[in-house]
């Protein structure tokens, strides 16, 4: 087994990238707390991207109407 696999991914895509950064949220069942943070950090979306990296949530928090409705 090659070790330098990438693992299976999926990638969903709201918007083009838009800014020259991002910030990448890295979560795990992270519920409320998650949507909190995306609001929190929404006032900053004109100078960066955002982009949440989800290592296999069962929780339903990052379910793609959820996170599109929060501009993730």
């Amino acid at each position: 087994m090659d070790l330098r696999q990438i693992p299976k991914y999926s990638e969903f895509q709201f918007s083009p990238k838009q800014n020259d950064y991002c910030i990448c949220v890295f979560v795990i069942n992270e519920g409320e707390k998650l949507i909190r943070q995306l609001d929190s950090m929404s006032s900053y979306c004109n100078i960066v991207d955002i982009v949440v990296a989800d290592g296999g949530s069962t929780d339903n928090s990052t379910n793609l109407e959820l996170l599109k409705s929060n501009q993730a």
